[in-house]
């Protein structure tokens, strides 16, 4: 797929299920401007199965921090109907990553919920309710969260 948006040189590009990738393919995908569209709650289904069936390639799945570090735009979802559509199954997997280089931050999490105007589906706004007390509202330039149990609310 990068090297077909490499040979179209097509800017801005969505790489949806940016899961398992080669130190090669992060830089390609920042050279191209691809954009990575991570669930990392895939991390979190797939971890009991993972290493038997990726073998040697496990060292290369879920690269959410090589991916950030090297300046790749981030958007997340959670995949849903795959997954649950709850956004605090994204924020836990970030958090216990096994590879502490590869989990992201709360702020980056946010970050790549709330992307800017050129990665948000034609500045739709979405959102996304869980059980729980956490649901996300997506705006175009932002992202808030609402506590459901407190009716408090942050950005």
């Amino acid at each position: 797929v990068l090297d077909a948006l490499e040979v179209s040189r097509v800017r801005g590009a969505r790489l949806e299920h940016a899961q398992i990738l080669s130190a090669q393919d992060v830089a390609k995908m920042r050279s191209l401007g691809v954009i990575a569209g991570i669930q990392s709650c895939h991390y979190l289904s797939d971890r009991s199965w993972a290493p038997e069936r990726l073998g040697n390639r496990l060292a290369q799945a879920y690269r959410w921090g090589s991916l950030a570090a090297a300046g790749v735009p981030l958007l997340m979802g959670t995949d849903f109907p795959i997954e649950p559509p709850c956004p605090a199954r994204n924020f836990l997997a970030c958090a216990v990553r096994e590879e502490i280089s590869e989990r992201l931050t709360v702020d980056q999490v946010i970050a790549a919920y709330g992307p800017p105007a050129w990665a948000s589906l034609g500045g739709r706004n979405t959102l996304v309710a869980c059980e729980g007390p956490f649901a996300l509202a997506s705006e175009a330039e932002g992202a808030y969260f609402v506590s459901a149990q407190e009716g408090a609310e942050w950005s």
